[in-house]
């Protein structure tokens, strides 16, 4: 039978089966096992619609939609945070790929000293990627451009550029930025960063710090 009071109480047991027939339907029943902690590789093997699993080693809350577990939270922030601190000799007119050197926050590990131009997310599908670069004073400075590419190909429009920046006293700094949303597979796609100037004296010129960020938006 259905229980008819409302009486707002929670009920705790690890096999209750109640059936019947009636408006819940025929038979109706209760699932006991709606929520449970496993691992990416203990999932529930049958599970039904609305399920809901925590998994300890991705840290990610998934729910069985009908078709797949269906990601809807993170224990920690979906992002990576990287930087290359150090001061960078860019040539003239030539585009230059960075490699990171530190990890402000990457607590997936999205980004690997092995690769350190590159950051490969595990997690589909759609990014906030931002690129910002920090140039030293110049004088002669007439273009300094900060990009990004997915898979090493070009965006339209991939870039933003400061056009004739100008002096830049001794002390200060001329900066580019350049932020939009893309997809990404989750697997293989891989996003890097290019920074680039050109100047009077066609000379190399110093940047002197790097940062780049990619945030997961959502499915």
């Amino acid at each position: 039978m259905i229980c008819s009071n409302v009486c707002s109480c929670g009920i705790v047991s690890d096999s209750l089966s109640v059936s019947g027939s009636g408006g819940q339907g025929d038979p109706w029943h209760i699932e006991s096992n709606a929520f449970g902690i496993v691992t990416s590789s203990t999932r529930p093997s049958s599970p039904f619609v609305g399920q809901s699993i925590y998994e300890t080693d991705t840290k990610r809350y998934r729910t069985w939609d009908g078709t797949t577990w269906a990601m809807f939270a993170a224990g920690q922030f979906q992002a990576c945070h990287v930087t290359s601190a150090t001061n960078l000799s860019v040539p003239h007119s030539v585009i230059t790929t960075v490699n990171f050197s530190a990890e402000w926050h990457d607590p997936y590990n999205w980004w690997v000293s092995g690769t350190p131009n590159r950051i490969t997310p595990n997690i589909p599908v759609r990014f906030q990627a931002t690129a910002l670069t920090f140039w030293a004073a110049k004088a002669d400075l007439l273009r300094v451009t900060t990009g990004f590419r997915l898979n090493g190909a070009d965006f339209t429009p991939f870039q933003r550029s400061e056009e004739n920046p100008g002096n830049v006293s001794v002390g200060g700094h001329q900066t580019s930025l350049t932020s939009m949303e893309f997809t990404m597979n989750g697997s293989t796609d891989y996003f890097d960063m290019f920074i680039y100037q050109t100047n009077t004296g066609a000379t190399s010129h110093l940047c002197t710090m790097v940062q780049a960020m990619l945030e997961w938006k959502g499915l």
